[in-house]
């Protein structure tokens, strides 16, 4: 079978001998979503890097079968879009269009196909007015659509985001949200790492919770309600299912844990009937 992604036994120190990475090991199906999850300096930044050939360790990594090495990046980085945590990272030219042009001409597209690709991708992230702005004109949650569509202008079939909606108000977030939502129906692969356990029911089938090493992997409704687990990597359970976890340890509910505020609803109501 071959998997979008597959990790074999990757490890990564670095320079000054911190270990990052050890002998972390996974497979994500095509089509399929993974959160990552750990805390502060638990390598999931560093195993982002790993999935485009950014950086190199032991082990192996393929990406639709294909081995990442450097004989392979060219092929490797037409398959995976990267969103950095700082889209400043990201963010190099004088204009947006430039900056969103610059994958899809580095590949090798033909003019044309740039055009709609950039046209595409701009217009999926709400920024079609922006085409000639510079971007550091960008307040922040515009500029971190803009990484985003410098990643959607290649039309990767994954797409590995770092942090998707740190800093961003709340509309920006639910715009976000819909448009990976968009993406996975679509069939792209998706593999994010966030530090708001509330998005995770609604960006990712599945987790994988790392502190250097691989601690759990599972379902996401599996690993997010179980709240010893979470604690004792320094991470808490999303809201509405901590609160109705609670609710059943007192006796008052006996449902299916709810992890989405219709859920929570559908749960409350069958409290007050």
């Amino acid at each position: 079978m071959t998997y979008a992604v597959e990790v074999e036994d990757l490890s990564y120190s670095y320079p000054n001998g911190t270990t990052a990475l050890r002998d972390v090991s996974f497979q994500l199906d095509e089509g399929g979503s993974l959160a990552l999850l750990g805390p502060n300096g638990a390598g999931k930044s560093t195993l982002m890097l790993h999935l485009n050939g950014l950086i190199a360790g032991t082990g192996s990594v393929r990406i639709l079968g294909q081995l990442v090495r450097k004989e392979s990046l060219q092929s490797i980085r037409r398959n995976v879009g990267m969103l950095f945590q700082d889209p400043d990272d990201q963010l190099i030219m004088p204009s947006l269009w430039e900056d969103v042009a610059f994958g899809p001409r580095n590949l090798g597209q033909p003019e044309d196909e740039v055009e709609r690709n950039v046209a595409w991708a701009l217009q999926a992230v709400g920024l079609a007015d922006h085409i000639d702005s510079s971007p550091q004109s960008l307040s922040f949650g515009q500029k971190k659509k803009a990484a985003l569509a410098t990643a959607l202008s290649m039309r990767p079939k994954i797409l590995v985001l770092d942090e998707p909606t740190s800093n961003l108000d709340p509309r920006s977030k639910r715009d976000v949200v819909k448009l990976l939502n968009q993406l996975q129906r679509s069939n792209v692969t998706t593999i994010l790492s966030t530090h708001d356990v509330n998005l995770v029911p609604l960006l990712a089938e599945d987790v994988l919770l790392l502190n250097q090493e691989v601690i759990a992997r599972g379902k996401t409704r599996k690993i997010m309600g179980e709240r010893e687990l979470l604690e004792e990597q320094g991470l808490e359970m999303p809201l509405f299912a901590d609160l109705f976890e609670e609710l059943r340890e007192e006796g008052r509910y006996n449902g299916p844990t709810p992890f989405t505020k219709s859920e929570a609803k559908d749960a409350l109501e069958s409290i007050i009937k």
